[in-house]
């Protein structure tokens, strides 16, 4: 006999409404769903050499034809009676209130979730406690998955019951062992009879054989456009009175990119929500909508696994508990977030690594690899599994924990510096002494044994487009370019040619800054000139006084454009000591002084700004150096870069 069985309390505690495990997903159910769905699925897949194919799908059903609708009903009536004689459980009451109301409609909005190339739910003929089928349907809190599949805590079947408002689930499979089965599960509240029996909060549709709550040896078919062969293995989840608003849709898109990029990616998942297909075709297509609002950068991070540069790293090799490896793809550019994506083997995301560096735009994805490393670290993720909190390794295991996650710290940010000093010198070689005035030049000015202190003769400098710049602005194809091939024979775009620049794909570039009227360079109030100088001449200084440094390797990276924020690398070819860099903006006839209003370096914290230089600076041979700086001017540029050493 087929009927709803709510076993009783036996004086057991009595629980409201408020199901910790429901309770954890409902600010972000629709997300939530689609995470625990697809990391279920990806887990179960039957051939690993085949996506896993998960489809969500919201149809109408008459409400007569809910299972066992006349008991369901009264159950949630005999609830409501019972919290409604207890004035201050507010929630309960309403919560019936609606429930019930809903139930009064003809039809009712449900949602169908199944997944294809799956092994389906294994055990359903058993009451093994250890199966597929009672992990999902029957138990709580337990999980029965290992090594490097996803769920540890049992508690990810509550997103679905977080999507209904009768709280009301069935779960129907043809499985690889054989069996089809199914059985509903109801999560309300503690209740009373009509007889005064009180009863437990979890209610199952059972076949009931033995006083066991035993699964129906069939299928089930709730959406009349959907019928699973016993062939096709896998899982259809019923949600009742499915509670998704015009939202829905592309929330859960979005949940899908975030979390399930890797794995569409490398053609671990594919995903149908109604209308949309996701996979490994798509992806960089749905990627780019407008209307799929991506919360945790996986565009950027799609753009890092594709064109980023892959670092590996062998984790474990003393230690066979956590063996494993980690493939790292980093890319550099403009406005990215800082982050890189850690991303288990399954290609689910777990978390966004930040605090790897406050200054270089770059984004990363860090796939990990390994039963045992993957294992070890699944037992430190939260409930969530959306971060790893060492408090939750066992006692003995949390120093290690401790280490395994400074190690991929360690890892990403030395990756991340190799990557930085190769973007420097394949496209960084400016030679600052070139532009100065030669030695024989200034020869000849130094009949009084003076020599000026900046030369008025100065050529234009070259620096290569970075590739930090958003591509976006490519799409200004009316501007007229130049093509020339680099180092290894690509093509590069260059605009305005013969200045420094920053860079060249701009959206809408200004030709030069334009002050109101032309700036000296130094000094801003001029000096009685020394005889025999011409007026409008700067004036000649004394010997060894900024003398011009010879030729380094200079490059300027935009960080912000709008803010005027910009990261300034140079490489000396020679060592100096109190060493000045001035930055001067370029325009089409002109220099202007670039009006620092910051600066910051970590190797040199005592550095300081005037006006247009940046003082207080040492150089050591072949050592990078790299200045954070900030400008009074919130567009691109052409700039000018130049030492000095006093």
């Amino acid at each position: 006999m087929k009927e709803w069985n709510f076993p009783n309390n036996d004086g057991g505690e009595i629980a409201g409404i408020g199901n910790s495990g429901i309770e954890t997903f409902l600010g972000t159910k629709f997300s939530s769903l689609a995470r625990e769905i697809c990391q279920n699925s990806i887990d179960a897949r039957s051939d690993i050499t085949k996506p896993a194919i998960v489809e969500f799908h919201v149809f109408s059903l008459p409400t007569e034809k809910i299972p066992g609708i006349k008991e369901l009903k009264k159950n949630l009536s005999l609830c409501q009676m019972y919290w409604s004689e207890r004035e201050k459980y507010k929630k309960n009451r309403e919560f019936f209130d609606r429930a019930l109301g809903i139930l009064d409609n003809p039809n009712i909005q449900c949602m169908r979730i199944s997944d294809f190339n799956t092994n389906g739910l294994l055990g359903s003929n058993t009451q093994q406690i250890e199966t597929p089928w009672y992990g999902l349907v029957r138990s709580s809190g337990a999980s029965p998955k290992g090594g490097e599949q996803g769920g540890s805590f049992g508690i990810g079947k509550y997103a679905s019951f977080a999507c209904s408002d009768l709280r009301t689930v069935f779960y129907s499979t043809s499985a690889q062992d054989g069996c089809e089965a199914y059985q509903g599960v109801s999560r309300l509240t503690s209740f009373k009879t009509e007889e005064g029996i009180e009863k437990q909060p979890v209610g199952y549709f059972t076949e009931r054989k033995e006083k066991q709550n035993c699964p129906i040896t069939q299928q089930l078919h709730l959406d009349h456009n959907f019928n699973r062969e016993k062939e096709n293995h896998g899982t259809d989840i019923f949600i009742i009175a499915y509670n998704g608003d015009k939202s829905w849709k592309t929330e859960m898109i979005s949940a899908v990119l975030d979390g399930f990029m890797v794995a569409l990616a490398e053609k671990k998942l594919q995903v149908k929500i109604d209308d949309e297909f996701i996979n490994e075709k798509t992806l960089s297509e749905y990627l780019k909508k407008e209307n799929v609002k991506l919360k945790e950068h996986a565009d950027q991070y799609y753009d890092a696994l594709k064109n980023g540069k892959n670092f590996t790293k062998e984790i474990g090799s003393e230690d066979p508990e956590i063996y494993g490896k980690i493939k790292l793809y980093l890319i550099i550019k403009e406005n990215y977030c800082r982050r890189v994506a850690c991303v288990r083997s399954t290609g689910m995301k777990i978390l966004d690594k930040t605090h790897i560096s406050g200054s270089i735009p770059f984004a990363g994805i860090m796939c990990i690899e390994g039963e045992e490393l993957n294992s070890f670290l699944r037992n430190l993720e939260n409930p969530e599994h959306k971060a790893w909190e060492i408090a939750r390794a066992e006692p003995t295991e949390r120093t290690k924990a401790k280490k395994l996650i400074e190690t991929f710290t360690k890892f990403i940010r030395e990756s991340l510096s190799k990557l930085c000093n190769e973007a420097t010198k394949e496209q960084i070689d400016a030679g600052v002494g070139e532009y100065l005035a030669s030695e024989e030049q200034n020869a000849s000015d130094d009949q009084n044994g003076y020599r000026d202190e900046i030369s008025d003769a100065i050529k234009d400098i070259l620096i290569k487009p970075n590739t930090f710049a958003s591509d976006a602005a490519s799409k200004h194809k009316n501007k007229k370019k130049t093509e020339k091939k680099d180092e290894e024979g690509d093509l590069q775009d260059y605009e305005n040619e013969g200045s420094t620049l920053i860079p060249s794909q701009i959206t809408n570039p200004k030709p030069e800054p334009t002050p109101p009227h032309p700036v000296p360079i130094i000094p801003p109030i001029p000096k009685p000139h020394p005889e025999g100088e011409e007026q409008g001449q700067l004036p000649n200084l004394k010997k060894n006084k900024l003398q011009p440094i010879a030729p380094l390797k200079v490059k300027v990276i935009v960080i912000n454009k709008e803010e005027g924020e910009y990261i300034l690398i140079v490489t000396p070819t020679a060592s100096a000591k109190y060493v000045e860099i001035q930055l001067q903006m370029a325009a089409e006839s002109s220099l202007y002084p670039a009006k620092i209003l910051s600066a910051e370096c970590v190797d040199i914290p005592a550095i300081k700004i005037k006006e247009d230089r940046i003082t207080g600076i040492s150089f050591e041979k072949d050592k990078v150096l790299k200045i954070k700086f900030k400008l009074d001017y919130h567009d691109y540029a052409s700039m000018e870069v130049k030492a000095y050493e006093n």
